[in-house]
């Protein structure tokens, strides 16, 4: 008999990030806490989510994205990933040209423009006619 495994689903009430609203891959730099400063720990491309999106066939843990990375930081070759890569890695200087997993928090997407808002009459019914007097007087 098959085992069965709940799949959480998105929190739609949780925080979004910019890496939510892209459509292609985007460069990125992977940033890490250090102190109380984020880091540039790397740099390389965020690939745009998508629902049911799974990372070596398993769901990708909510406020994650799925990242290549490209660059290492001098540095930060020893720092420790939070998922190990498909190829079981847990550290970032092995995970290079490599998927892996990638706290969105720390994602910056240096060249990114966020979407225009959607025109505040989208959506809303037209403001009524203002009333004319039809021709008849006032009392």
């Amino acid at each position: 008999m098959a085992s069965t495994e709940l799949v959480q689903q998105p929190d739609l009430t949780g925080p979004s990030y910019p890496m939510d609203f892209i459509t292609d891959s985007h460069q990125c730099h992977l940033m890490t806490q250090w102190d109380q400063l984020k880091v540039k720990a790397a740099v390389g491309s965020v690939f745009p989510p998508s629902p049911g999106a799974t990372f070596h066939c398993r769901p990708i843990p909510q406020g994650y994205a799925v990242v290549m990375v490209d660059e290492i930081t001098e540095g930060f070759e020893e720092l420790q990933l939070d998922h190990p890569t498909g190829e079981g890695e847990t550290q970032l200087g092995l995970a290079l040209k490599t998927p892996c997993l990638w706290r969105k928090e720390h994602i910056k997407l240096p060249n990114w423009t966020p979407p225009p808002p959607p025109p505040a009459s989208q959506g809303t019914p037209p403001p009524p006619p203002p009333a004319s007097d039809q021709g008849t007087q006032p009392p």
